[in-house]
């Protein structure tokens, strides 16, 4: 039921009359709060699909971002072999749609730096705490 409500949800966003609005896909486990923290980023206008996946990861990760090959999506995907409570896991949502953010923004993510000094990476964490409590 889950997969075909899933493609439904899909085929309503595609086919949706409101192009000028950012649009979530796939999971909705964490969709509420990632709404919420579009509406106080500003993004929520942004003519960009945001896929939502949970996926079984390696135990150090927590969620990542990642663009897509086609035209204005982007992957936002979460680890769900984290045992985590909903604050840890909206926290993850919050940072997560910083990085959501920066994708629309065009920001360039320099990789060779190290993780800690990485910008995205700091604007982030510095954004997290003050967006997360939108969802709790």
């Amino acid at each position: 039921m889950k997969t075909l409500t899933t493609i439904l949800t899909t085929i309503l966003c595609v086919l949706s009359l409101n192009v000028n609005a950012l649009t979530f896909i796939g999971s909705d486990k964490h969709v509420d709060c990632a709404e919420k923290i579009a509406i106080e980023l500003g993004i929520q206008d942004a003519d960009y699909r945001v896929y939502m996946a949970d996926e079984v990861m390696s135990r150090k990760i927590h969620a990542y971002v990642a663009g897509t090959s086609a035209k204005n999506t982007i992957a936002l995907v979460v680890n769900k072999s984290k045992r985590a409570n909903k604050y840890s896991s909206n926290i993850t949502i919050a940072h997560e749609m910083v990085h959501v953010m920066q994708k629309i923004r065009g920001d360039v993510f320099d990789l060779t730096v190290a993780y800690k000094h990485q910008a995205h990476e700091i604007e982030a964490y510095e954004l997290e705490k003050q967006l997360v409590r939108v969802c709790n």
